[in-house]
């Protein structure tokens, strides 16, 4: 799994080059796959369930995914990033306990917030993405 705090929309690309839905992200195959992950996830109302989710889905829950933590993206003009120096502070205007999105291959599949898991950082789920 793949964690990164991703400021930068170069990245992320602009909301029109992002996938709107789990069809889209998922390709040409996409609505059908889709529609079945979406029924069978609909399903998963517990950690016990989602391993009968990952059971019927099959070689599909083998399938590698980038999942990124994203806590949040702003626009800046070009001067403010290249005045940045070692111990700049860049107000990102979010406040501090705004939950963070969980993306899988650029689509929101949840909300949560930064909790530490040992020496790494985790996110704690507080709420799962609706269409």
């Amino acid at each position: 799994m793949t964690t990164e705090a991703d400021l930068d929309e170069t990245q992320t690309g602009t909301p029109q080059d992002r996938p709107e839905s789990l069809a889209e992200a998922l390709g040409e195959d996409g609505p059908g796959i889709a529609a079945e992950i979406e029924s069978e996830l609909g399903q998963a109302t517990s950690p016990a369930g989602s391993d009968e989710v990952a059971e019927r889905l099959g070689v599909l829950s083998d399938l590698e995914v980038t999942v990124t933590a994203r806590l949040c993206a702003t626009s800046r003009p070009l001067r403010s990033v290249l005045e940045l120096n070692e111990g700049a502070v860049m107000d990102l205007g979010r406040a501090t306990d705004a939950p963070i999105e969980l993306l899988a291959n650029g689509v929101v599949v949840a909300y949560g917030e930064v909790v530490a898991v040992g020496n790494s950082m985790g996110v704690r789920i507080t709420k799962l993405a609706q269409d």
